[in-house]
């Protein structure tokens, strides 16, 4: 007998949602980024970066990079910076010491060309010229996994995509109770702290993380003698709330306050000045994951807000404040994920 077969593609509706919230907000349900960080159960490596949800490494057609917490506690790396520069294709440019301005340039494009996310959740600053994000105050600390995509990704991270994208993962809610936590120091004042919760308690999962770094420095002008100092605090968090086996509700935080000392140009050039920068991001995001028909067809309504402010200021001056930014980007998101197939035949409808 002749097969009848109807393919229904589902995400169309989600198509009527504008473009840049599509980009806007997070592709990852906590579920995928929790499958990502343990690994599938066949041993398989699982990334959520390369098509915007939890697939195996070995069925993505993209070229990505994965840093796992092996990988990234063997190195040692204090900042983000030091552990993507050993990455391949990607180049990493500082103009002074930790805390400084870096720039991530993946295969040769211009660093506005890079996406930067943290647990999915957009990163770059609109009110940077192009757009670009910088990678300097981002440390280690909590990231559990980083995941980078190399190559034009715009049609599924939006035309900024063009070098490609990088994704931190921090650490996710585990099944059982689990403490991390960590204390260094060493020579030119340099010390920090990173600590993490994590643990599941009936239908909820938590995790909560917070980690700080100060350093002295150095001076970052070749005749300077002013050390450039630099100091941070971070805290994360991630929580998942299921409300029945078909229905959950994830909510995401992100916030890092940073100053880092610089040198300015004066009538002797670049020379030790008074100047230093502020750096405040703060990041949230709330989704409602629903799944319908035994899981078939899954939607997740989202919501996410970047908010980065930033200004230097130099106290020499009678007008201290050399610059002043500040930007809110907002996105909401309705996606739609399933296919379905029917056939003429007696049997249960089947999903890709």
């Amino acid at each position: 007998m002749n097969r009848l077969t109807f393919l229904s593609l589902m995400p169309l509706v989600a198509a009527g949602a504008p473009a840049w919230a599509q980009t806007a907000a997070p592709a990852q349900s906590t579920a995928g980024l929790e499958r990502a960080s343990s690994g599938d159960s066949n041993g398989e490596t699982i990334v959520v970066t390369a098509n915007r949800t939890a697939q195996p490494l070995d069925r993505v057609g993209q070229a990505v990079t994965v840093l796992d917490a092996t990988e990234i506690a063997r190195r040692q790396a204090i900042v983000v910076t030091d552990l993507l520069r050993q990455t391949p294709g990607v180049t990493v440019t500082r103009n002074g010491g930790v805390g400084t301005n870096t720039s991530v340039n993946i295969r040769g494009a211009e660093t506005d060309q890079t996406v930067a996310l943290i647990d999915g959740i957009k990163l770059n600053d609109p009110s940077s010229p192009g757009g670009g994000f910088n990678f300097g105050p981002l440390l280690v600390g909590n990231i559990d996994r980083i995941e980078v995509l190399r190559g034009a990704q715009s049609v599924l991270w939006g035309s900024q995509a063009i070098g490609g994208v990088v994704n931190l993962i921090t650490r996710q809610p585990t099944a059982r109770l689990t403490a991390n936590a960590r204390a260094e120091g060493g020579a030119f004042g340099t010390g920090q702290a990173f600590g993490n919760v994590s643990g599941k308690a009936g239908p909820l999962a938590l995790s909560l993380g917070g980690g700080w770094l100060r350093t002295d420095g150095i001076s970052a002008a070749a005749s300077g003698t002013e050390p450039d100092g630099y100091r941070t605090y971070a805290l994360n968090g991630s929580a998942t709330l299921t409300l029945t086996r078909d229905v959950s509700v994830d909510l995401r935080g992100f916030y890092a306050d940073s100053r880092t000392d610089i040198d300015g140009f004066t009538a002797r050039g670049l020379s030790d000045t008074p100047e230093y920068g502020l750096n405040r991001q703060a990041l949230g995001y709330a989704g409602l994951n629903v799944a319908l028909f035994d899981g078939k067809w899954r939607n997740r309504l989202g919501y996410a807000l970047t908010d980065t402010r930033r200004r230097n200021e130099d106290p020499s001056c009678p007008r201290p404040r050399r610059f002043a930014a500040s930007a809110a980007t907002r996105g909401s998101n309705i996606r739609a994920c399933s296919i379905w197939a029917w056939s003429a035949r007696p049997s249960a409808p089947s999903a890709r």
